[in-house]
């Protein structure tokens, strides 16, 4: 009994060491991740497309890390990569493939990685696109005169800093696109005189212009009118005058017997005259039951045209 008291207590103090000593060596030899809230990425983007990222992971007070792989912001160039510790000490790493880095944390609070690229940006024509992806909050610095056309997802705020707009962005994936206006300064007068001339080529010029090509459509419109009225006035007589006259009173619709009995014409002779107008183009003849239906094309020209 007293043999079997004693593994038991054994066994209680070897489970109370293991629980002390095992959760910080686990800690030292894995890869960890730093807290999301207080790691962040600085990316300043110059015009001509390359990038400085400045990236810090945060580990805490009490960090029991020795080694941590980063996953960084494009492939960064070589020569231009540095890391130091909360203390500003370089900090040793080795290259995991093009975009990844075995960091030698050792227990560092912090570390801050700073390296130059041009593999997050691209450019089509004049518009610009930057596209990245960072598990973090990230600050996208946009070059200046930078104006953005489109974001994939809405900034968690926007500001500006140094004459340069600052996106803050969530973690996970970033793409935006944006022009780059003159970067020279253009005088208050040039500008109003730009404004000016810019509302002129706008708004002003195509009006002046729509309006001249009216005034011309509708001179030719009249001119040909005319031309046409003192032609077919030389071809119509007095009864075909007539019949335009008796449908126009009608409304420009008539049925063709309604006309026989006012002007009381043999059924022939006004189905010549009939024939005539349509052949002229000034009635068109519309097949109703036994009789037929007729109207006049082009009112306004046809008053004209019987006029006097």
């Amino acid at each position: 009994m007293r043999s079997l008291t004693q593994v038991l207590i054994a066994l209680c103090v070897l489970h109370a060491i293991l629980g002390v000593i095992l959760p910080c060596w686990r800690g030292s030899y894995c890869f960890s991740q730093p807290e999301d809230y207080k790691s962040y990425a600085i990316i300043n983007l110059f015009r001509d497309g390359w990038a400085r990222v400045s990236i810090l992971y945060w580990f805490g007070e009490n960090n029991t890390v020795l080694i941590f792989k980063a996953r960084l912001i494009g492939v960064p160039r070589l020569d231009s990569l540095t890391i130091i510790d909360d203390k500003e000490l370089p900090v040793e790493y080795e290259t995991v493939g093009k975009d990844r880095l075995l960091i030698y944390v050792l227990g560092a609070k912090w570390i801050n990685v700073t390296y130059y690229t041009c593999t997050i940006t691209f450019k089509r024509e004049e518009i610009w696109v930057v596209n990245y992806t960072f598990p973090y909050v990230s600050f996208l610095v946009l070059p200046e005169k930078a104006v953005v056309l489109d974001i994939n997802t809405l900034p968690l705020r926007i500001y500006s800093k140094d004459k340069r707009m600052v996106l803050q962005m969530p973690p996970g994936i970033v793409k935006v696109a944006y022009v780059l206006t003159l970067n020279s300064e253009v005088p208050i007068s040039k500008k109003k005189e730009t404004d000016v001339l810019s509302l002129l080529s706008a708004y002003i010029f195509p009006l002046a212009v729509t309006c001249i090509g009216g005034v011309v459509a509708w001179a030719i419109m009249m001119w040909y009118q005319g031309l046409k009225v003192s032609r077919l006035k030389g071809l119509l007589d007095d009864v075909d005058k007539e019949i335009i006259r008796l449908i126009e009173d009608m409304g420009g619709k008539a049925y063709q017997y309604e006309i026989q009995d006012k002007l009381e014409l043999p059924k022939t002779t006004l189905w010549r005259h009939i024939v005539k107008l349509k052949e002229c183009g000034i009635l068109s003849i519309e097949k109703r039951g036994r009789t037929n239906y007729l109207k006049l094309r082009g009112r306004i020209f046809l008053k004209k045209l019987v006029r006097g």
